[in-house]
Order: structure tokens, then sequence, then C-alpha cells
């Protein structure tokens, strides 16, 4: 911006003093007289036929309102008799350039708008000072170094933003390159020049550690570039070489390359066309972000076994938990028994005590048996029962104890 100012600048110290001269403040003086009778009519034509133009035609259309108000300022400035070194108009050109530069209105534009101009007025001073023609001259005098000066005007006010703009697409190039020579001499992206898969012509320090070759290696041509490639990725290099021959670039894609000492490589590449045969391209390598993808899969996988682990055993303990509750209830049941023969003659048999129980348990051994001998029960036998009857039957039922006992 500072630099689109100082152009402005030049340009108004170099119109300031080639405006007009003193001793054309008469003809300046018949010209404005006759500009300012006619001015209505100036601006009603010079709107309508620009327009008809190609470039203002546009502008003019899309905001009508502010165009015309940019456009009549442009004309009143040509009827200003304030000064003779066009300070004023041109602080009003370069307002009206700014908003009609905007809308894609070029130096062309403005040509054929002083040239409309000039059509619009010249008949009108003729029709004026025709009868005088020394007047009729310097009034047309006046008429053409205004436009003139007002297209030299216009013309430097371009020429100053374009050389702006050079100079700011020339600062961006510097940055940019810039931080490419950083980004290569960095290492942290191998950066190479090759003939597509044939052969690797420059190469920076990070590419050459990423693969294990020297600089010596690189110079001698001894870097294997085409046989680098594993057999199963050469597909997508194929697919890459068409882009890059179609577009002049690739999208980025993922492949592997040979190391020097064999083993693979995990890569990231981008490519793009320099001057035919020679390719630009970018390797980067990924093989933290594959072992990390890894080991999240893997974690996964674990997460995945440790749930199905936790729900079979789960259902393995809700069986142990049934027959536990039912050996439980048996047990007291046989409890139940013993402290009601307790009471009664040891020697004394009785019928054999049945339990019933859902699960299947150890059947009584000898020892066990001889307790309950001990105390007058012939027998204690244990039953699966799927049914669902009771855990255990009563005394009443197994014959031990007579209803009619107290």
């Amino acid at each position: 911006m500072h630099g689109h100012n100082d152009g402005k600048n030049c340009v108004r110290e170099a119109g300031r003093a080639a405006w007009f001269t003193p001793d054309e403040g008469q003809a300046r003086s018949d010209f404005w007289a006759v500009y300012e009778d006619h001015f209505e009519l100036i601006r009603r034509e010079t709107f309508r036929k620009l327009g008809l133009q190609s470039e203002f035609g546009p502008a003019l259309s899309v905001s009508i309102e502010e165009a015309r108000a940019h456009h009549d300022r442009f004309l009143r400035a040509w009827g200003t008799p304030k000064s003779h070194d066009g300070d004023d108009l041109e602080a009003v050109l370069g307002e009206c350039r700014e908003f009609f530069a905007a809308r894609g209105v070029s130096i062309n534009g403005w040509c054929d708008a002083c040239m409309l101009v000039e059509v619009e007025v010249t008949p009108l001073l003729i029709a004026a000072h025709g009868s005088d023609p020394a007047r009729l001259a310097g009034t047309l005098s006046v008429l053409h170094r205004y436009a003139a000066r007002i297209t030299s005007v216009i013309a430097r006010e371009f020429l100053s933003i374009e050389a702006c703009m050079l100079a700011a697409e020339r600062q961006q190039a510097e940055q940019a390159s810039a931080r490419f020579t950083h980004i290569s001499e960095s290492g942290v992206v191998g950066v190479l020049v090759c003939n597509l898969l044939e052969s690797v012509t420059e190469a920076n320090d990070g590419f050459l550690k990423m693969f294990g070759y020297s600089r010596e290696e690189l110079a001698s041509g001894e870097i294997p570039w085409a046989s680098m490639t594993p057999p199963e990725w050469q597909r997508l290099d194929e697919s890459a070489i068409r882009q890059l021959r179609a577009f002049g670039k690739t999208q980025p894609w993922e492949k592997e390359y040979f190391h020097k000492d064999g083993r693979r490589v995990p890569v990231l590449v981008g490519m793009a066309t320099l001057d035919s045969p020679q390719t630009l391209a970018f390797v980067v390598d990924i093989s933290d972000r594959k072992r990390l993808a890894a080991m999240r899969a893997r974690n996964f996988e674990l997460e995945t076994q440790n749930r199905h682990l936790r729900e079979a055993s789960r259902l393995e303990s809700e069986p142990v938990a049934i027959m536990s509750h039912e050996v439980r209830a048996a047990l007291k049941l046989i409890s139940g028994f013993a402290e009601l023969l307790h009471d009664r003659e040891v020697g004394q048999t009785f019928p054999p005590l049945v339990v019933h129980t859902s699960s299947v348990v150890t059947p009584p051994n000898e020892e066990f048996e001889a307790q309950w001998l001990r105390i007058g029960v012939a027998a204690v036998l244990v039953v699966q029962s799927d049914d669902r009857e009771p855990a255990g039957v009563s005394a009443q039922e197994a014959g031990i104890v007579d209803d009619a006992t107290p």
C-alpha cells in the first residue's frame, strides 16, 4: 500500500506541472462555461453510451446508483475551474479509478470514456464559438488537453498499481523460496529432482538420510531409483505418472520404498512437473504414523478379547452360583433332619432320605453313609431333578417322622 501511495504521489507531481499554462486562462473559462451550460446533456449521453461498452457496461449495471455517482463526479471534475494544476481532478480520478477497476474496467475502458466526452463536447464548443475561430481553437485545445491528461493520469495510476502488484508477487515468491529452502535443508521432508522413474539427479540430505545413501552415491548415479519401489506399489506409480502428464502434478499417495539395507520404508509422495522430463518430488517418512496406527489396532484387538473373556467368565459363573445355592439348601434340610433324629433312640432305622437337586453333585461316599447309619438313617439319596421340585422332602414324606408324633 505504501508503494501504491508513492506511485500516486509521483503521478500527481507530474500532472501538477503540466495541466495548463497561465496564458490559457481565457480558453479554460470559455470551455467551462459551455461545459456547465450543457452538463446534464453530457451526463445523460455519456452514461447511456458507457452502458453499451464491454467494460463499463457491466460495471454500471451492477451498482447503478453508486456507479452513476462516480460517473457524475468524474464529469464534474472537468468543469471545476478552481485551479490550473488539475489537483482536484486527479483526486477524483483516483477514487473513480479504484471503484471501476474493482469492477473490471481497464485503461482501455477509461480511454473510451474520455473519447466519449470529447465526442459529446466538441459539437457544443463549435456551436458556441464557431464564429470566432481563435476562441474555438482555444476551447478545443483545452478539451483535448483534458482528455490527454486524464488518460495519462489513469494510465499512471494503473502502472503504479501494477508495479505494486508485481513487487508484492516478487516478495511472495521470495518468501515462498525461502520457506522451501528452509524445509529442504531441515531434512524433515525428502526433496529430489528425478527423471520420472529413471534416475535421481538432485536430492537433499533428508532424502539421502531417509534411505541410507550418501551424496557421493547420488553424484555417481548409484541410487537405484527405478527399483526402489516394491512390485506391488508399481500400479499406483503408473497412475501417478498419468496424473503428472495430464495435470502437471499429482495427488499425494502412500507407498513404500526399499531402504539401502533392504527394509521397507512407508512414505507419502507427491510430484510436480518442472522442465520436461524433470520432476520435483517430495517424500515424507510416515513410519511413526504407521507404528502408531498398528499400536492402536492392537490395543483395540486386546480390548475386544478382554471383553469376550469377561463375558465368558460371567456366563460360566452363573451355573456355579445356582448349584451352590441348591446344595446349601439341601444341606440345610439334612441338618434339620439331623436335629430331629438327635432325640430318637440310636439304632432305630428309617427309610432312605431323598434329597432332590437340579444340579449334579458328588454321590455320598462310605464315610458319609456311616455317619447317617449311626443316627438311624438307612441311606441318603441325592437325586438330580430337572422339573425344579423342592430341594428336599419333609420328614413325614420320607417316613422318618410320624404324623402323630408331637
